[in-house]
């Protein structure tokens, strides 16, 4: 999608783990964050010193409800939301995606 010049596709990866030593293919997403369509925010729930690259986004927190009202304001009509962990986070995440008014149809777990 993000090489497809005719695909006008947004992308926005919520990337959540434990610590930096955790955030799996960190270049990559880097590199992907480079493309007008791709966007990545990390959250990192035991945040020691964390050394951020220039423009990556980097929370030192859990991913929380507000964080994803934020990002689907004006969106929840028009957005897919693909959620991939554990049993437990991705029913959490699910339930916060549809309290913000997206429809559960729109919402996959993996």
């Amino acid at each position: 999608m993000v090489n497809n010049e005719d695909c006008y596709t947004f992308l926005k990866l919520f990337f959540c783990c434990r610590d930096c030593n955790n955030i799996y293919l960190r270049d990559e997403l880097y590199e992907l964050c480079l493309n007008w369509n791709f966007t990545c925010e990390i959250f990192l729930t035991n945040s020691e010193d964390v050394s951020e690259k220039y423009n990556e986004t980097i929370h030192k927190k859990k991913l929380e409800i507000n964080d994803i009202q934020t990002y689907l304001l004006d969106k929840h009509k028009t957005v897919n939301v693909l959620i991939c962990g554990s049993e437990t986070f991705t029913e959490n995440i699910k339930q916060y995606v549809i309290q913000c008014k997206v429809k559960e149809e729109n919402v996959f777990s993996f």
